[in-house]
């Protein structure tokens, strides 16, 4: 399904929106097979049946509010590029996307959890334990000593469901869980100085040393407003991922089962393995709520009251808390 009609489509999104990422193109013609399928499409060479809009929002309505979000970020996109004419359909589209975007901010600023967050919150201290529980098996049958081509793809996948859990728990204050940005290309420092400024665009970089390790993305959501971001990987986390880069020949530090680089969606799921032994569906989003707020507590309900009382924001109260003069 959507053979060359899918290389038809990135192609007319990206004509349409040059300034839009690739990662996100991609993410939003997956959505649009992924919806086919759900709605029992095994064939068509356009978007007609986007215009059924009942039909497709009553696929989506088991799906979290941030998840439809972006398969209709992604169907508007698409019907803008492939059938602009289409405007009622399309501000049927945004009109559900807008009303996502505020119930989603209003949520945000009220600090409170959804229900699948409920469901599957675990603490910090429980997430650090799916990184010890992946190294001991990777320790225990030496998988990180084997060469390369005798590892089966199994054993690939117990060693990426450790390194991935290590990137994202391993040092949360010195290198806290990103997006699913991990779809890296391994350098030494020799070869990522000799890339030229054309062969960096849209892709991240696992820079090794001898004895360090730094990240250099350039493909990631917010590249249009903080450009090139360079993050030095902490030394709890370098030893075990630089060996695997070493080992590992494919020039990409995480892998599917034909040892072609994962896609974003990959690293996805992969994060969602790697945290599998508690028992829950923990994703990318799920972890990054969860180490903020461990390093970083909402508001408490005391401070939420003084803050109404002096007729301010708690946000207000932070900026008229000082350091005494004994810790300035």
């Amino acid at each position: 399904m959507l053979k060359g009609f899918e290389k038809s489509l990135v192609k007319t999104i990206r004509a349409a929106r040059p300034n839009l990422k690739q990662s996100s193109i991609q993410t939003y013609v997956a959505n649009l097979k992924r919806l086919g399928n759900m709605l029992n499409l095994t064939k068509y060479k356009d978007l007609g049946f986007l215009k059924d809009t009942d039909r497709v929002m009553a696929a989506l309505k088991e799906y979290s509010d941030n998840t439809k979000r972006s398969y209709v970020a992604g169907i508007v996109t698409a019907l803008k590029a492939m059938m602009p004419d289409e405007t009622e359909v399309i501000g049927v589209y945004t009109n559900v996307m807008n009303e996502l975007n505020v119930g989603m901010m209003a949520d945000l600023k009220s600090n409170k959890m959804s229900a699948k967050q409920k469901s599957n919150w675990v603490t910090v201290e429980e997430l650090k334990g799916c990184v010890n529980h992946w190294k001991m098996r990777v320790v225990a049958d030496g998988l990180l000593e084997r060469p390369f081509k005798s590892l089966f793809t199994s054993q690939i996948n117990t060693i990426q469901k450790y390194l991935i859990s290590l990137f994202l728990m391993g040092d949360i204050k010195e290198i806290p869980a990103m997006r699913a940005n991990y779809d890296l290309v391994v350098k030494t420092e020799k070869e990522f100085e000799g890339l030229d400024t054309v062969a960096k665009v849209n892709r991240n970089f696992y820079v090794m040393g001898s004895k360090s390790a730094t990240l250099w993305l350039y493909n990631y959501k917010t590249f249009d407003t903080y450009g090139p971001k360079e993050i030095k990987v902490s030394k709890l986390l370098y030893p075990d991922l630089n060996r695997w880069a070493r080992l590992n020949k494919t020039g990409h530090l995480f892998i599917n089962a034909r040892r072609d680089p994962l896609s974003t969606n990959g690293i996805s799921k992969l994060i969602t393995a790697a945290f599998s032994p508690l028992g829950k569906k923990i994703g990318v989003s799920m972890v990054r709520h969860i180490t903020i707020t461990h390093l970083h507590p909402p508001p408490s309900k005391s401070q939420q009251e003084t803050a109404d009382k002096m007729l301010h924001s708690v946000e207000t109260s932070k900026e008229y808390a000082k350091h005494t003069p004994d810790e300035s």
